[in-house]
């Protein structure tokens, strides 16, 4: 039984009208060369276990290791709220202060770094948060991008 309630709602979440993304996220990529020595991709994953972010975190450690900065960044956090009954009856989308502090906190170290991002999607979901970020100098390379997320169990 939680199976097919578990397949219905993601059926019902899928078959759902989805917003509308940024115009140009909808184009096809351009044809432009990618840079010759390819693209480098960090993924990172940090557990805040709950804890607010605080501006004494090392993100340089964790974006760029030995100085050197990726062309894309997928960070994926974990627990940026507590875990509580409250925290996940209050709200399925997340922290939204929490949410925009990460948001800022990260893209101040990327700054730091040099280096033109441009954030290509963002959202939480109850202690979990996904960011995806990228080289402006890559923009034109980039397109149909579709960023979302499948909720299930409680109220999926």
């Amino acid at each position: 039984v939680h199976a097919e309630a578990a397949k219905a709602a993601v059926e019902q979440q899928l078959s759902a009208p989805r917003p509308a993304l940024e115009e140009s996220w909808h184009q096809l990529p351009s044809k432009t060369s990618l840079p010759v020595n390819g693209i480098q991709i960090r993924v990172c994953s940090w557990n805040l276990q709950g804890r607010p972010i605080d501006s004494k975190d090392d993100l340089k450690a964790l974006l760029c290791p030995a100085g050197k900065a990726a062309d894309v960044y997928v960070i994926g956090i974990q627990e940026l709220v507590e875990l509580g009954a409250v925290s996940l009856l209050k709200s399925k989308d997340g922290d939204e202060h929490r949410q925009i502090d990460l948001e800022k906190m990260l893209e101040d170290r990327l700054a730091d770094s040099g280096q033109d991002y441009f954030r290509l999607c963002s959202f939480g979901m109850v202690g979990l948060s996904l960011l995806v970020y990228v080289k402006e100098s890559l923009a034109a390379n980039i397109g149909q991008a579709d960023c979302d997320r499948v909720k299930t169990g409680i109220d999926g």
